[in-house]
């Protein structure tokens, strides 16, 4: 069996695809690097995790104050 294309999954999941996304599910093992999305102790320049906020439209000053 040949494998997909990328451009053909996406052309079957995008009849999924709600207007608005309403949930988030966030799943990431710990990356080598130690920036791991949910540590705390991260910061919140890491890239998922400023991605992710700026979706959300919110603005943390620190990982922590999300506890």
């Amino acid at each position: 069996m040949v494998p997909m294309q990328r451009s053909e999954y996406l052309f079957l999941r995008r009849k999924y695809e709600p207007s608005s996304v309403k949930l988030a599910i966030i799943a990431e093992s710990p990356p080598v690097s130690g920036k791991y999305f949910y540590n705390p102790n991260g910061t919140v320049s890491e890239s998922l995790f400023a991605a992710l906020m700026l979706q959300l439209r919110f603005s943390a000053t620190s990982k922590a104050v999300l506890d």
